[in-house]
């Protein structure tokens, strides 16, 4: 079953009384009929799957490359019920994995499935103070726009620091999604850049060209 590229708790319900015993994995499910769902990683980062809120002794895997491909990550029990959670899974934005809810031994039962994605990165663009060799954090934040949109990635959220920036003259080179956009946000009250290094003075954001200079207020952008 596809479902999609949905994050949080309850991303799909079910139950395994009756279904397939097709799959198996070194946690466990051999002789328990399983759910197979395929899902698409919306964001690069660590995703922890659970099935906290199912009334039965879930096993639950990960896999890519579909049903028998190389197992991501396994549980049994965690933290002390028996339901499980395979945490901190590395998944590129884009990338197709396979999961499993299954049982312990024979068992079966009503399931839930929570995806819980990472938290989002957050960058700062400054100039002057900023350089664009630096990792882009409040302590040591970029300099250019051209920087910003050559390094983010969907579900990235970019703060300009108001001042002047030269436009790069590109668009974004990466692409974000309608569940995770890249977000490039014009902080021209401070609220999110008080802390930046050099401090942070309210005002507009101007984008400039050869020949104009534009006052732009960014917001959220999914590209």
């Amino acid at each position: 079953t596809d479902i999609g590229s949905a994050t949080g708790a309850g991303v799909t319900t079910g139950t395994t009384v009756g279904a397939t015993n097709a799959v198996a994995s070194p946690c466990g499910g051999l002789t328990a009929g399983e759910r197979v769902f395929k899902w698409v990683a919306p964001q690069s980062g660590n995703y922890t799957f659970d099935t906290f809120g199912s009334t039965f002794d879930t096993v639950l895997y990960v896999r890519e490359s579909g049903c028998a491909g190389p197992e991501l990550g396994c549980s049994d029990d965690s933290g002390g019920v028996p339901q499980s959670a395979v945490s901190t899974v590395p998944l590129a934005f884009g990338q197709t994995v396979y999961i499993v809810v299954d049982g312990k031994g024979t068992a079966t039962g009503n399931f839930q499935l929570n995806i819980t994605a990472p938290v989002p990165k957050i960058f700062f663009v400054k100039n002057p103070g900023g350089n664009d060799t630096n990792p882009g954090t409040q302590a040591a934040p970029w300099l250019t726009l051209a920087k910003a949109f050559a390094a983010a990635v969907a579900g990235d959220i970019v703060y300009f620091v108001p001042s002047t920036y030269a436009s790069p003259g590109v668009a974004p080179t990466n692409s974000g999604t309608s569940v995770n956009p890249i977000n490039f946000l014009a902080d021209t009250t401070c609220a999110y850049s008080a802390g930046v290094v050099g401090g942070c003075t309210p005002g507009p954001v101007t984008v400039t060209s050869s020949a104009t200079t534009h006052t732009v207020s960014f917001s959220s952008r999914s590209y």
